[in-house]
């Protein structure tokens, strides 16, 4: 898992909701949408109460919720990835992996 909570945050999004449409969606998958929902950053408390709508409904209607949060995410992606708000600079993120930095993948 990413050591950037809203990249982790992403990634396990599209993860359960994949597999709420596959009928594939197990419990410790949304315990794990759970916690990296908690580990956001202040100021997402929207992302969080999307997960928690989503996980309280999932088991009813996996394609629904699993398209609301699809929906929600497009536009939290948007205003947290493509923000230009300073208090957010990916450019200060640390790399997490070797090739992130490597001249010969396009980096540094």
């Amino acid at each position: 898992m990413s050591r950037c909570p809203l990249t982790a945050f992403s990634t396990e999004t599209y993860l359960a909701t994949r597999n709420a449409r596959l009928g594939r969606l197990t419990m410790s998958m949304k315990l794990k949408l759970a916690c990296v929902a908690v580990a956001l950053p202040e100021g997402h408390m929207p992302a969080r109460e999307a997960v928690a709508q989503f996980i309280d409904g999932v088991d009813a209607d996996p394609a629904f919720h699993a398209d609301q949060l699809d929906r929600f995410m497009g536009c939290w992606s948007m205003e947290t990835f493509m923000s230009d708000d300073p208090g957010f600079d990916m450019t200060t993120v640390e790399p997490e992996f070797d090739w992130q930095g490597r001249r010969d993948c396009g980096h540094g």
